[in-house]
């Protein structure tokens, strides 16, 4: 027989056993729970990447689609070209530097049905800012065409720009991308309508030297290239040489003397407007481009050139 120790021995190394084989059935049932618990944390963050991305599509979609919305609302309606290649229409381009492009104040202005647009081959309805236009402001071709129309000049008007902010007048003419750039819409716009009626050209700002004769002279020799370049190409439409030279600066009066013998001295040069007699309210705080005032003003001296 056993001892009372020895019996007591083995109640104790039972209940070991029983111990043993519930730590580990515990820490079996724990670990499936942690996998549980992992499987569904995985689940988890897959399920909100999930819905982060799907947000982030939503989101662009949305946006793009506002996008659209806002800019068609905001886009010039198109004409029917067909309406207006005759010559009850009268078809003008504006060329320079930042005045003949839309730098001007802007104003929320609605234009006649027949004040129009040229825009890669189509006419649109006029807006401030153009569509060919490299600035965002307000512009002087509209006004002018409104006071065209007003006066019964035409029973229609087409304008396009393509002037360019800062540019002295050797980046303007033959060899240079804004020349290229101008030339081909011109042309393109010649065989379109038939005819182009005058290019607008306005600049002198980024030549004003301040009266010195060397560089007034080099201007007008830079600037015959241009019309010879125009010449030469087969394109006999006037050109409007505005006199002007202000931006922020006295006036250059060297300089508004060789555009004035530009204008005298070439078959297909006119005058066009001093713009340099305005200042004050006709310009904006920059004392360079034009204000609301000062674009509506410029408007009509071009029309007094163009009508006189």
């Amino acid at each position: 027989m056993m001892s009372l120790k020895q019996l007591s021995f083995l109640k104790n190394l039972e209940n070991m056993s029983k111990c043993n084989f519930f730590l580990k059935e515990n820490k079996a049932t724990k670990v499936a729970q942690l996998k549980k618990l992992s499987l569904v944390n995985s689940q988890m963050e897959k399920y909100k990447l999930y819905m982060f991305f799907a947000f982030k599509a939503f989101a662009y979609v949305a946006t793009t689609v506002v996008i659209v919305i806002v800019f068609t609302s905001q886009f010039p309606k198109l004409r029917n070209l067909h309406n207006f290649t005759n010559n009850s229409t009268a078809v003008y381009v504006g060329y320079g530097q930042s005045n003949s492009d839309c730098t001007a104040e802007k104003s929320e202005t609605l234009f006649s049905h027949n004040n129009m647009q040229y825009y890669y081959g189509n006419v649109y309805e006029m807006l401030e800012p153009m569509l060919t236009a490299q600035s965002t402001g307000g512009c002087v071709w509209p006004y002018l065409g409104e006071l065209i129309l007003k006066n019964n000049k035409y029973d229609a008007v087409v304008f396009a720009t393509y002037g360019r902010g800062g540019y002295p007048i050797e980046w303007l003419t033959n060899g240079t991308a804004a020349y290229f750039r101008f030339l081909k819409n011109l042309k393109n716009m010649i065989q379109l309508f038939g005819k182009v009626d005058g290019i607008l050209f306005h600049q002198g700002e980024s030549n004003n030297n301040l009266n010195d004769v060397a560089s007034a002279e080099k201007y007008k020799s830079e600037f015959r290239m241009l019309l010879f370049n125009l010449l030469d190409e087969g394109i006999d439409t006037p050109v409007y040489i505005s006199r002007v030279s202000v931006c922020n600066s006295p006036s250059d009066t060297e300089l508004l003397r060789v555009q004035s013998e530009l204008a005298e001295e070439f078959s297909n040069a006119r005058y066009g407007p001093n713009t340099d007699l305005l200042a004050s309210v006709y310009r904006t705080s920059d004392k360079c481009h034009f204000s609301r005032l000062g674009k509506m003003k410029v408007a009509e001296m071009w029309y007094e050139y163009l009508f006189p």
